[in-house]
């Protein structure tokens, strides 16, 4: 791991070593997740008589049916997509990630082929127009990165305008993390629902797996003491009370979890947005005492078996 901050304001961090490194997309995720499952517990159009899982994103209708807060916009304007290589990139397995003046650029091998990039940068009033226009965005990225490295600039250049992804980032604050009830009843969210976060950590699909993890322990736990006890389940009234149970403890469980994420998203934005030096070292020193001097310190977490 190499971290640094000079006097040409920019910070970098190479990962290579022992860290076990893998780039997917995220549809090919959820293709192999989706093919895992059985047929048969795959439904469209039910009612819901029971428990309902939110897992519908930032824009969540269940978030709202909680009464949760609206995820808060950071000022980042974050641009993604993936670059091939007929004959190869010949770049080496690795994270390579670098911040110039107020500029995110980073990029991770998928295949010997395949690159994916990403941009961070401060929103410009003209994005929001320009946003449904792939080759407008792509020239304001490609201005945005005239201060770094030509192999980085072409990089972005050979990308393929179909796979070109643009967004300002959304987040939960740390704050709102501590006191916010996820969970009412038999209701309850999981994965961006929950705590959407910057694309720092590259954890969005990881935390949400987690979510599930525990969720299905919990609710398990619930339903394995219920059968042992004399006259199992029981009563709806009984079974309901018990999910409610399992929810509070998920709820419980991740909270700090979330807070983590949140606090690391926190501190990757001053890095990248404020200009205050004193503000980006003290955002650094943050980093360092917290997550062990490594962004990759989240992915070191064990949610336990189902």
């Amino acid at each position: 791991m190499m971290f640094f901050l000079d006097t040409g304001k920019t910070v970098e961090r190479r990962l290579t070593g022992k860290e076990e490194l893998r780039c997917m997309k995220r549809k090919d995720l959820i293709e192999a997740l989706f093919n895992a499952i059985l047929k048969e517990y795959i439904r469209y159009g039910c009612p819901i008589k029971m428990v309902l899982i939110g897992c519908d994103g930032v824009n969540s209708v269940v978030a709202k049916s909680l009464k949760l807060t609206d995820p808060k916009f950071m000022p980042i304007w974050a641009t993604r997509g993936f670059t091939s290589y007929l004959n190869g990139h010949g770049l080496e397995n690795k994270l390579t990630h670098v911040i110039r003046d107020t500029v995110d650029f980073g990029h991770l091998t998928i295949t010997d082929n395949r690159v994916n990039w990403f941009i961070g940068r401060p929103v410009l009033p003209t994005d929001y127009e320009k946003q449904d226009h792939p080759e407008l965005i792509m020239k304001l990225t490609l201005d945005a990165l005239k201060v770094f490295p030509k192999e980085f600039i072409d990089t972005v250049k050979q990308c393929n305008l179909k796979s070109f992804y643009v967004t300002q980032i959304k987040y939960r604050a740390p704050w709102d993390l501590f006191f916010t009830s996820f969970h009412n009843g038999t209701t309850t969210v999981v994965g961006d629902v929950m705590h959407a976060m910057g694309p720092f950590q590259g954890q969005g699909a990881g935390s949400s797996l987690e979510d599930v993890i525990v969720l299905a322990r919990c609710i398990a736990k619930e339903m394995c003491e219920a059968t042992k006890s004399v006259g199992g389940i029981g009563e709806h009234q009984e079974l309901q009370r018990r999910i409610e149970g399992a929810l509070d403890r998920y709820v419980k469980e991740r909270r700090l979890r979330m807070i983590r994420y949140s606090l690391q998203t926190y501190v990757a934005w001053m890095l990248l947005v404020d200009s205050s030096m004193v503000k980006k070292l003290l955002a650094l020193a943050v980093f360092i005492v917290f997550f062990s001097g490594t962004s990759l310190s989240l992915t070191r977490y064990d949610c336990g078996r189902l």
